[in-house]
């Protein structure tokens, strides 16, 4: 709730996304996720903008001990505890 209301569906769909994974995702999956979540907005941010917006998200997803770089580009939840608990209550919302 105290994510920007603009970045909100795509931080649930981000995390829905990891949740379902058992790998993580690289960083350019999870940039396509949010270019398709920001696609569905009446005014899209486009170019550098969408770039420091998707920047800002992960940095967010980050300190709030969501998930984690797990190197070489990949992301995964921090804790394999949040993740079955995201999966359980909101993996099943994914829409691909």
């Amino acid at each position: 709730m105290h994510y920007p209301e603009e970045d909100r569906e795509a931080a649930r769909r981000i995390l829905n996304h990891l949740s379902l994974t058992d790998e993580g995702a690289t960083r350019d999956v999870l940039f396509q996720l949010f270019r398709q979540t920001e696609g569905l907005r009446t005014v899209a941010r486009q170019g550098i903008a969408l770039d420091d917006a998707f920047q800002r998200l992960m940095l967010y997803l980050q300190s709030d001990f969501y998930i984690n770089d797990t190197g070489n580009g990949r992301y995964d939840f921090s804790s394999r505890l949040l993740k079955t608990w995201w999966r359980k209550y909101y993996g099943f919302e994914s829409v691909y």
